[in-house]
């Protein structure tokens, strides 16, 4: 299924089924109160509390992006604006939380959204849902969800109408190569971007420098590939100035910040093609120069010591493509969820994410609609 994304800047339709959708309008990420419907008229407000089940959460994670995905809530198709702006979360004692709608269909009563949250694995996180009163909603405010060491976030659910990639940081959109609205797919968490392993890319300003710590992480499709597959690049293609993430490369993930590589013939890693979706995330440590692979949320193999002299320069960056100095590498696979962090992730937070991103029904529980007093 090839659907187009028909959205405005950084809010788009959630799992495109049967490709309708509904446009959300994307306020001031910086503005309050009703998300700059200064005349929407005054609704009945009500709530939802969602319960993150803590037996689903590893240790404790502060600043956590938490996604919530409904599908044919009957109080959000009677209840919520068709816009969706009425739509926010709250703390268990009303106070507004920083989220995003990333997709809202009120006929469809769809929801995808990003909200942070401190999670606890002693006891259960309580949100609220609230919706109903655009006059009293609070405005969403992606680059504060992503705020704890984020470098950039794509969702890659863009209408590729144009050359525009958001990141909902705020501080890497990105510029498509090769891309057109055909390539916006269905993908894992909503739409995604569906690259042909011929000239397909997104472009953007490569945030790393020297030897810090570092994640990358991506929701990763992969289909067969004989050479080299890249999920992303970033520097100069030149001995340890750069950092690049393979999901295939010698018939195995591998990764590495080139010459200085972790890939066949040391500490071998497995392949993932024609796997399915998968969650990868590839972690570094700069100061003992240690490697780890995430897939699932779960380590695979040992983890790997680089050798030194690890110095990351130059701007370029690329999502599915590795220039002619890294192999010309193209991705023949869908990417969804491509996140840059300039720390080493927890295990803990891992797991977390993985448990979240990949099952939101089983990691929280949604309650029965009431009234706000």
């Amino acid at each position: 299924m090839r659907c187009p994304r028909l959205s405005v800047a950084l809010s788009v339709a959630l799992l495109p089924a049967a490709c309708t959708f509904k446009l959300v309008p994307d306020p001031d990420p910086g503005a309050g109160g009703d998300g700059g419907r200064a005349d929407a008229p005054k609704g009945t407000p009500y709530k939802k509390l969602i319960t993150i089940d803590q037996a689903r959460v590893s240790g404790g994670q502060t600043q956590f992006p938490v996604w919530i995905a409904l599908d044919g809530d009957a109080d959000l198709k009677a209840h919520a604006t068709d816009d969706g702006a009425d739509i926010y979360f709250t703390a268990g004692d009303g106070t507004p939380l920083p989220h995003e709608i990333q997709g809202f269909s009120r006929e469809l009563g769809r929801l995808g959204a990003w909200v942070r949250t401190d999670l606890n694995a002693a006891t259960a996180t309580v949100l609220e849902l609230r919706y109903g009163d655009p006059s009293t909603a609070s405005a969403p405010r992606p680059a504060q969800v992503f705020s704890s060491s984020f470098a950039a976030v794509w969702h890659l659910d863009d209408r590729l109408d144009t050359d525009a990639v958001a990141d909902a940081t705020g501080n890497r959109p990105g510029g498509a190569g090769g891309l057109g609205p055909a390539d916006q797919v269905a993908a894992r968490l909503g739409g995604g971007i569906d690259f042909d392993g011929a000239d397909d890319r997104v472009l953007f300003t490569n945030p790393y420098t020297g030897g810090g710590d570092h994640t990358i992480s991506a929701w990763v499709f992969q289909r067969t590939a004989t050479g080299c597959d890249t999920i992303v690049t970033l520097g100069s293609p030149t001995g340890n100035k750069s950092r690049w993430l393979h999901s295939h490369y010698g018939a195995a993930i591998s990764a590495g910040f080139y010459g200085n590589d972790w890939n066949v013939g040391t500490n071998p890693l497995p392949s993932i093609d024609n796997a399915g979706w998968v969650l990868l995330h590839w972690t570094f440590k700069g100061g003992s120069r240690q490697s780890r692979i995430y897939r699932d949320g779960a380590p695979i193999g040992q983890p790997y010591t680089f050798s030194g002299g690890i110095d990351t320069v130059g701007p370029d960056g690329n999502i599915g493509f590795a220039p002619a100095g890294w192999g010309t590498c193209w991705l023949n696979g869908i990417l969804d969820e491509v996140r840059l962090s300039t720390t080493e992730r927890t295990a803990g937070w891992i797991a977390t994410e993985f448990a979240n991103q990949n099952s939101p029904q089983t990691f929280y529980t949604v309650g029965a609609e009431e009234p706000v007093r």
